[in-house]
């Protein structure tokens, strides 16, 4: 067979059973791929939205972004276009987007329009991150009465002093990010199955905000988490809420349950009897 019938012959299988053109976006992360047949063309991408999610949600480190894009012919690189090529996610179309991670192009992904939504401002979606990862102050809990007794069938008081914001100073992407944590609520835990939830710190005798009243005379271990809401600004700027809440659980205390019995005592001020 002559060099020019084979030629033909690669032709003609390409076009039955499909080509694939070079990946613009490396060995590891390729990008969509063009798939030809006598049926017609589809576009497949590295990622899809719920791939892409998991891929996001694995790295907490890195920001991702992606933006609508088509590709420059000569050197493969994405750039934005309002007229991106279609693709196919499942049985919705979508169109093929541009990933990058921390600023870099690691691949593309087919989304649908409301995918693409959940790709939030990249400082915003960094922000986040690190609020959830940032250690908060747990909060120390106090039972009254104090020493680590009560009552069984009595009201115990229950607080803690941990009700004001706290904020620490990070740098993200080259700029000064301060995010404050705010206790937003308390998950009270008392140890004997019963919990509450108040957006109350609690307070001392004789308030009352946060009581219990034990009906067994087993031991418990009870504990307060705190549930934190998140602000953060950005170089001094604007504060802007974080749309995610932080649970920090806290260390749990000994706690005995007594029960009080009945004695007669004599008052100081009467004479013994006779």
């Amino acid at each position: 067979m002559t060099s020019r019938a084979v030629s033909l012959c690669l032709v003609i299988v390409a076009c039955l059973y499909g080509w694939m053109p070079p990946s613009f976006g490396g060995e590891e992360e390729p990008a969509c791929v063009s798939t030809s047949t006598i049926l017609g063309a589809t576009t497949t991408c590295a990622y899809t939205g719920e791939s892409l999610k998991e891929k996001v949600s694995s790295d907490p480190e890195a920001i991702y972004t992606v933006f609508q894009a088509c590709f420059n012919g000569t050197s493969g690189e994405p750039e934005p276009c309002s007229n991106p090529r279609a693709c196919s996610v499942g049985e919705a179309t979508g169109t093929i987007y541009a990933v990058t991670r921390n600023g870099v192009f690691v691949g593309t992904a087919c989304l649908t329009q409301g995918d693409s939504k959940v790709f939030t401002p990249p400082i915003a979606v960094l922000v986040a991150k690190r609020f959830k990862a940032l250690e908060w102050p747990k909060s120390r809990l106090t039972v009254q009465p104090e020493g680590g007794r009560t009552l069984v069938n009595f009201e115990t008081i229950f607080y803690t002093t941990n009700n004001q914001p706290t904020s620490k100073v990070v740098t993200l992407l080259g700029q000064t990010v301060e995010i404050q944590a705010t206790p937003t609520s308390y998950v009270w835990h008392f140890g004997d199955a019963a919990s509450a939830t108040t957006a109350s710190a609690g307070n001392p005798y004789p308030a009352q905000d946060v009581v219990h009243t034990f009906t067994g005379l087993d031991p418990v271990e009870p504990r307060v988490n705190t549930v934190y809401s998140g602000s953060f600004r950005v170089n001094g700027g604007q504060w802007e809420d974080i749309d995610d809440t932080v649970t920090v659980v806290g260390d749990s205390i000994d706690l005995a349950i007594l029960e009080a019995s009945p004695e007669l005592v004599m008052d100081p001020g009467e004479p013994p009897a006779a």
